[in-house]
């Protein structure tokens, strides 16, 4: 499971104007909350952690809504959006070598995983 999202803008903003009410999240079980909002440390304010519990595989859309504004009072019109997905699923093992019941001392094992 994935715990935060980070946000990133392609200038610095003003946290104050950035508020967990103007992020929308929604996945494959619908709206997921986010819970808050953060400034990533050493980032000049342009990237802030969003924590929002983020459990099933699937996709995932955060919208922003606008007010978002830079340090210069421009703030954002329009709604921005970005999307991505995630695969829960833990890795399989499909093939390891040496087989099973080889017998003999093993110095090493490999898994490969799909």
């Amino acid at each position: 499971p994935l715990g935060e999202v980070v946000v990133t803008f392609d200038r610095p903003v003003d946290g104050s104007t950035l508020r967990a009410s103007m992020v929308g999240i929604s996945g494959p079980a619908g709206a997921v909350a986010a819970a808050s909002i953060a400034e990533v440390a050493g980032s000049g304010g342009r990237s802030f952690r969003v924590a929002a519990s983020l459990r099933a595989s699937g996709a995932y859309t955060l919208t922003l809504a606008p007010g978002v504004a830079d340090w210069s009072g421009n703030a954002a019109t329009a709604a921005a959006s970005a999307s991505w997905s995630i695969d829960a699923r833990p890795p399989s093992r499909p093939s390891a070598a040496p087989a099973a019941g080889a017998g003999g001392s093993v110095a090493s094992v490999r898994l490969t995983f799909d």
